[in-house]
């Protein structure tokens, strides 16, 4: 596992370095909104989803820019609904990533433009890289499956049933799924699937990359609700015990720690089984899965 961490390290390294230029060749504007825009973008993480968009790519073509452009959208896709997440009206977080949220620095007005402005920044860029390459099909693909997850029957569907389930005791396990599989799977599966489509992989493939990131997805947020309860602020860099607080429908809040954790390790085997299918070489993702429970942020 030392060294799949090292591995991961130097990938997220890239990857940073990669939006940092990104960011820092914007120009037209606003000052504070560009300054907004560029605290969220930079401010570290695991840089998860555009690490599995490039390592999905990857398995089938080489390495090229449009298949980076669309890991810079991924991720600027992500930041602006950690933004939105983050503001007084939703989850109303002071901390991410060790660091003050947007609005707390920018005022809650900056903060939603800030991330309105990187939701079309990401359309931006895609629609430039599509243009200007010979794999006009691919791309436009590529967009349209990334959207639709990401869009009013994605991940904003699932922000949205978050919100409603606080203090709702009536829920049940099917609307939790509901919520997991949206909030958080769509835009992991979004990531991860758009990148085989890239690279023009085939349908079975592409549905092996689906069934990979998808229980990935549920592992993925089964271990952050665990950690909203039992990790350290400290190293998560956010407030923990915020579900609690706000009574939200989680998989501890329904099955215990206990259970969560044992679940959470049958969706991790699941996606090994998926990726493992695919005649590649998938170590580096069947390590991923495996980390996304050991980890500690």
């Amino acid at each position: 596992m030392n060294n799949f961490i090292d591995i991961l390290n130097n990938k997220i390294r890239i990857v940073d370095e990669k939006l940092n230029e990104y960011m820092q060749s914007l120009n037209g504007i606003p000052d504070k909104l560009l300054s907004a825009m560029r605290y969220s973008v930079t401010a570290g993480g695991k840089r998860l989803r555009p690490i599995l968009l490039l390592s999905s790519n990857h398995l089938f073509q080489q390495e090229n820019i449009s298949a980076w452009n669309f890991a810079i959208a991924i991720e600027l896709i992500h930041t602006y609904s950690l933004i939105h997440d983050d503001l007084p009206c939703m989850d109303n977080d002071d901390y991410r990533r060790g660091k003050l949220t947007n609005h707390k620095v920018y005022g809650e007005n900056i903060a939603v433009l800030a991330g309105d402005a990187l939701l079309n920044l990401s359309i931006e860029l895609m629609l430039s890289t599509v243009k200007s390459k010979n794999y006009f099909k691919e791309g436009v693909d590529a967009m349209n499956y990334i959207y639709e997850n990401v869009g009013s029957k994605g991940m904003i569907a699932g922000q949205c049933a978050d919100i409603e389930s606080e203090n709702n005791n009536s829920l049940t396990e099917t609307h939790l799924e509901y919520i997991q599989q949206n909030k958080t799977a769509k835009l992991i599966n979004a990531s991860f699937v758009s990148g085989g489509i890239l690279a023009g992989a085939g349908l079975k493939d592409l549905q092996l990359l689906y069934g990979y990131s998808n229980s990935l997805g549920l592992a993925f947020q089964i271990m952050d609700d665990i950690l909203d309860i039992t990790g350290d602020k400290n190293k998560l860099g956010k407030t923990t015990g915020k579900d609690l607080a706000n009574n939200k429908l989680t998989y501890p809040s329904i099955y215990g720690i206990e259970k969560s954790k044992k679940i959470a390790l049958e969706n991790v085997a699941n996606a090994k089984e998926y990726i493992s299918s695919i005649n590649k070489d998938t170590s580096f993702l069947c390590d991923l899965a495996d980390f996304i429970v050991d980890r500690e942020i």
